[in-house]
Formats: structure tokens, C-alpha cells, sequence
């Protein structure tokens, strides 16, 4: 992403919370929400915050812990992969499809095709942007459900404002009137007020964080973030004092139709909160936990997660001779329990837990027996994961093709899911026992790919999913990723 396409998105933001001032799709959202029975519960959070001699939030404020927990456990729900309408069964991601006319119109320009192996049936997933048509489908990722959270606050009243991470995260953020101030809310993680979450928490490498809203942008990236100068030295998409003239001027029309008295008071609050950016926040002392909203899975692909148990390891980065060559290759064997680059097939990496980022409840099998040998989940564990991560942001190089191979053994009803992810992309790769070809992942910085142990049938159940089975004197690699860049 670079400066033309940071500021372009400044634009279609605007164009998406305008959305939310429509009169028809606010009596939509009003239809949806349950405020009777909220307004009572927040009630009675406020008499017991009342009960405290240094409570400072009032009964909107209580009412809106409220909402983000309705709209958490009772109407909005997360979609990782659709399923099959026929046979229920979890469908195979296959890429990207051209949006028809209705999907269209209700702005999905991207429109995901998923495949059921069972059905035989093509099952999409539109990537709805009209809040309006999100009351109806109630379903996303957190695009969806901080679009359609953010709609349903204005109709409530609040002001409330959309939040765009470009590291690939948004939420959103609505005003506290009895606190002066904005108060960061996510409705995939039922959360209010915990701003570090995210750099804490899931480890984010924050950039850019942007505020969006009918009355003005606003750059709030310094709120979310411990580190000024850290993320200073990733702030390289935009000059600084452009991005700081474009939002001052999209402001300013976002402005033109108000009052001068209105337009004085938020100037007053937009100094305020200036202010507040001065001094980079602290750790309030409270657990900064990983991500909750979608699978384990997903979580871990996407390294957004702090599971107990789970290790974290080893990142992978191109060495000189591999940059020199536009090329990387890296390849398993669980017979010989080691990793071997090509560019360095002198320095092995011995032990498969020391060249993943993440595993839990994960072990290598010898079956002297049968001598075989593989990485399965570990007894009484329901699943098992391991991620590994590739890492080429140091470099001027970005991803051109990807081929892998992921070698792995199913018995009764076990289960082995593939993921591998980049910035923006997420592939399931359905087949990886033969060689696969990925040329969708063209212009990544970073890969994560992550496998799932689960199912199986009775006390052996952990043996009916199985990672690299292969003879002990196997001489072969069933695991072998080869990455060319541009």
C-alpha cells in the first residue's frame, strides 16, 4: 500500500459512514435492537456502578456495555468458512468471484467462492459493505460487525465513529459525554475501553489507525500504541504533514453544512483529544489477552492469539545468499526431526518445535512397531496446532508465486486443516499432499501457515489425524515450501 492508496481509502470511508446517517437504514437498525430490555439492564449496571465512589460513567455509558454485549452473543455471529446449505459439512475456500448485480448493490465488491467436496455445490460469501444489508445477514468478519455495530450506535443516538487498523483490523469507537472522551469499542471481542489490546495483546505492529466519522477523520493511531517512536518508524506510506493536510481538509467539507457553534465545539473536542495523544498511554495492569473472535484456527494463523500452553519460536527471514536469488525453500523431515534451507543446508534446524512461531499440544510419534514416525496431538487434547511464520518485511522483495507441499494422514474421522495466510489473503489448502501452486498471494511481505489436529474416534482418537507420517529411514521431505519473489 502506498500514498495514493492510503489516501484513497480516506475517501471511501467517508463514503461508508455517510451510510449510517440514512433515516430508512437507522429505523432498520432501530427494528433490530432489543432497547427495552437493554435500557433495563444497564439500568441496574448503573445502580451498581453508582454503588462506587469513584464511578464517573453514567447510564448511556452502561447502555452501551450493553449493546456490545447483545450484538456479541445474541444477533451478529462470525464467519470464518461458510457451510455447505445441503449437507452442512465445512466447505474449501477457491478464491474470489465475480459480485453479481444485487450483490452489488449492497457494495460486496469482493464476493468469496467456497466449494463443497461432499455437495459438489459452489457456496459464496459476499463481502457485504451497506450496513443496511447487514441487519440482514448478520454474519462477517470484523468488517462486518464493526459496520453494522457502528450503524446500529448512531441509530441509538450515540456518536460513534468507524476505526480502520490498516494492519487488517477495524472497530469502532463511540463518545463518552459523562467521561469527555472516546471510548474504543470491539464488537467481535465484547470489549470497551481496552485501547492496547491489540499491540498488547495480539502483538499488532500498529501504523495507522484512522477515525471516520459524519463530522470529521481523525488520526487516533497514538491512543492504541505504548510506542510513539517505534510506530513513527513504520508510518512510511504517507509524509506526514500531507496526511495531516488531508484530514484537516476532508474534515472541513465533512464540516461546510454546520453551524459555526458546532463546528467550535468540536473543534474544542478535536484539541482535547490532540492533547491527549501527547503522552503515550500505560499498561493499566489489566490482562491484555489474545484474541476471541473467530477459530482457533484463523486466530493462530493470523498470530493474534495468547493460548496457555502454546510456545512461541521462530520466525523465518530470507539470509543473503536467499535474497541475492529471489528464492526460498524450506523443507521437514520427521524422520530426521529437522529443517534443511536450501542456502544453508549446512545449518539444519533440529527439532521441529525449533523451527515453528507457535505450537500447542502437539508431539512427535515414534511407533517403533510400525516404524513410523509423525506429529500428532497430544492425548486427551481435542486439537492440536502449529504455525510457522515468514517473515520478508526487511527486505525490497515481495512473495511471486508460492509452492508447497503438506504432507499429512487421516484415519476414522480425523481431521488435518491447512491455512496459510499473508496480509491480506487466507487460503485453505485442501489438498496438500500433491505439490499446490499459489500465485494469489503475489505481493506479500509476510506468510503464516498453520495446521489443525482434531477428530478421530475413540482412546485413539489423537492418532487419526497425523502431520509428515513417513518410514524412519525415509530419506524424503513431506514437508516443502518453495517461495519465489519480485
Amino acid at each position: 500500500m502506498g500514498e495514493e492508496v492510503l489516501l484513497q481509502k480516506l475517501n471511501s470511508y467517508i463514503t461508508l459512514v455517510k451510510l449510517y446517517e440514512e433515516h430508512e437504514t437507522q429505523g432498520e437498525a432501530l427494528k433490530c435492537v432489543p432497547l427495552h430490555k437493554l435500557r433495563e439492564k444497564s439500568k441496574k449496571r448503573f445502580l451498581n456502578f453508582c454503588t462506587q465512589s469513584d464511578n464517573i460513567v453514567d447510564e448511556k455509558d452502561c447502555l452501551l456495555i450493553e449493546l456490545l454485549h447483545w450484538f456479541k452473543n445474541e444477533f451478529f455471529s462470525w464467519m470464518d468458512t461458510p457451510s455447505c446449505p445441503i449437507c452442512q459439512k465445512k466447505t474449501q475456500n477457491r478464491g474470489s468471484t465475480v459480485p453479481s448485480v444485487e450483490e452489488e448493490k449492497w457494495l460486496a465488491h469482493q464476493v468469496e467462492s467456497y466449494f463443497c467436496e461432499s455437495c459438489h455445490k459452489i457456496v459464496k460469501f459476499p463481502r457485504y459493505n451497506h450496513p443496511k444489508k447487514l441487519l440482514e445477514t448478520r454474519s462477517g468478519r470484523c468488517g462486518e460487525w464493526a459496520n453494522c455495530f457502528t450503524l446500529i450506535c448512531r441509530a441509538l443516538g450515540f456518536e460513534a465513529r468507524f476505526i480502520l487498523d490498516i494492519t487488517d483490523h477495524v472497530w469502532s469507537e463511540v463518545f463518552s459525554d459523562s467521561q469527555n472522551r472516546w471510548l474504543h469499542c470491539d464488537p467481535c471481542e465484547n470489549v470497551c475501553d481496552k485501547p492496547l489490546l491489540y499491540e498488547l495483546g495480539w502483538k499488532k505492529k500498529l501504523s495507522y489507525v484512522l477515525a471516520f466519522s459524519k463530522d470529521e477523520v481523525q488520526d487516533v493511531t497514538w491512543r492504541y500504541t505504548t510506542n510513539f517512536e517505534v510506530v513513527l518508524e513504520r508510518r512510511n506510506l504517507c509524509d506526514e504533514a500531507l496526511l495531516i493536510h488531508h484530514l484537516m481538509r476532508l474534515t472541513s467539507q465533512l464540516q461546510l453544512g454546520l453551524s459555526s457553534s458546532i463546528r467550535e465545539q468540536l473543534l474544542k473536542r478535536r484539541i482535547q483529544e490532540l492533547c491527549e495523544f501527547l503522552t503515550p498511554p500505560s499498561p493499566s495492569g489489566e490482562d491484555y489477552s489474545g484474541r476471541q473472535s473467530g477459530s482457533l484456527l484463523w486466530r493462530l494463523a493470523r498470530g493474534e492469539t495468547q493460548c496457555e500452553g502454546i510456545t512461541k519460536h521462530f520466525i523465518f527471514r530470507l539470509d543473503s545468499d536467499e535474497q541475492q536469488q529471489k528464492l526460498f525453500r524450506l523443507r521437514y523431515s520427521a524422520s530426521e526431526n529437522n529443517y534443511v534451507r536450501d542456502s544453508s543446508h549446512d545449518k539444519k534446524i533440529i527439532g521441529w518445535e525449533n523451527g515453528t512461531h507457535q505450537h500447542k499440544d502437539v508431539f512427535r510419534k515414534v511407533e517403533h512397531d510400525w516404524n513410523m514416525i509423525y506429529l500428532a496431538r497430544k492425548e486427551n487434547c481435542d486439537i492440536g496446532t502449529i504455525t510457522w511464520k515468514f517473515d520478508f518485511e526487511d527486505t525490497e522483495l515481495r512473495v511471486n508465486e508460492v509452492i508447497i507441499l503438506c504432507q499429512s494422514e487421516t484415519f476414522e474421522n480425523g481431521i488435518v486443516e491447512w491455512v496459510l495466510t499473508s496480509e491480506k489473503q487466507e487460503i485453505n489448502i485442501s489438498d496438500g499432499n500433491t505439490p499446490t501452486l499459489l500465485s494469489e498471494l503475489r505481493g506479500s511481505r509476510t506468510l503464516t501457515l498453520t495446521a489443525s489436529l482434531s477428530g478421530g474416534r475413540g482412546p485413539s482418537a489423537w492418532q487419526h489425524a497425523q502431520l509428515f507420517r513417513q518410514c524412519a529411514k525415509s530419506n524424503t521431505y513431506p514437508l516443502d515450501i518453495l517461495i519465489s519473489f519480485f
